[in-house]
């Protein structure tokens, strides 16, 4: 289970950039990605500083990205469990997205599953069939 890399999560970005496509047509410019670990924050409880906010968040600059060219970043561990969950605000020049990341065991292997938001609208999402989902069907994001 090679699932402990920041580049595995960071490098879904270069497809955001054509919504419903298979492939990015224009690059990213001046690309930051600030991720918050959700599980981790949880448990950690409420906010109470902008100190405390920013504590729980990490930067990763990945500078400009062309279309289907993946950046490497820093080494990720996930630690221990079998689930793991993240929000990854991105920032670019030409705007602001969000991915809801998911990374769960299903029958002994990782499943991932992944929604991007611009907007606070889904315009791409990604959920393999052999991913756990709740009693309503629905992935726990």
């Amino acid at each position: 289970m090679q699932l402990d890399r920041a580049t595995r999560i960071l490098s879904l970005v270069v497809i955001v950039t054509s919504p419903g496509e298979d492939k990015a047509k224009y690059p990213l410019y001046d690309v930051t990605a600030e991720i918050i670990d959700l599980k981790e924050s949880e448990q950690l409880g409420p906010i109470s500083s902008l100190g405390e906010f920013r504590s729980r968040r990490r930067t990763v600059t990945l500078g400009n990205l062309s279309p289907e060219f993946v950046r490497s970043a820093p080494d990720w561990n996930l630690g221990s469990g079998d689930t793991h969950r993240y929000a990854i605000d991105f920032f670019t020049r030409s705007g602001v997205f969000r991915q809801r990341l998911t990374l769960r065991v299903a029958d002994g292997k990782w499943a991932v599953a992944s929604q991007v938001l611009r907007g606070g609208v889904v315009i791409r999402e990604s959920i393999p069939d052999h991913f756990p989902r709740d009693e309503h069907g629905q992935v726990q994001w």
